[in-house]
């Protein structure tokens, strides 16, 4: 798991390509069959963090993910900024295929470990078809 909240900011706007928690990251990254993203979207273009990892990561790095975007807002509005940083992952990360949005009413989340009933419904789901994307489909047998 990495939590991009722990990368130094420093390297973060910097653009430290060799700092080795951007290093690691970039690993991660290139490795992984699945990357779910889980970001507050209250400004208009989403997470000002993920929006400056983006920039570290090389071109096509989720050429071989389905990524997930799981974001948390006071208003639906703020959704828009989630599906911009969706459509840069498919255009310019390549990602592999970018699941629909998710999107979670902040109130929706108690501030405890608790959900309310919708923010379970929606997260179930976008796990559900987190796991379908990543289930290989069977071969139909030949007769």
């Amino acid at each position: 798991m990495l939590n991009l909240r722990d990368l130094p900011q420093s390297a973060l706007l910097t653009a430290s390509f060799d700092h080795p928690a951007i290093r690691r990251s970039r690993r991660l990254v290139s490795a992984a069959e699945a990357l779910a993203f889980v970001v507050p979207c209250y400004q208009p273009g989403g997470s000002p963090v993920l929006r400056e990892w983006l920039r570290l990561l090389p071109d096509r790095a989720f050429a071989r993910a389905t990524v997930q975007l799981v974001g948390v807002g006071a208003v639906r509005g703020h959704a828009i900024g989630l599906e911009h940083i969706r459509t840069r992952m498919l255009v310019e990360q390549s990602a592999h295929d970018a699941l629909p949005v998710c999107f979670l009413y902040d109130h929706w989340l108690d501030g405890g470990e608790a959900l309310t009933p919708s923010a379970a419904d929606h997260l179930t789901s976008s796990v559900n078809a987190l796991s379908d994307a990543l289930t290989p489909t069977p071969l139909a047998t030949l007769a």
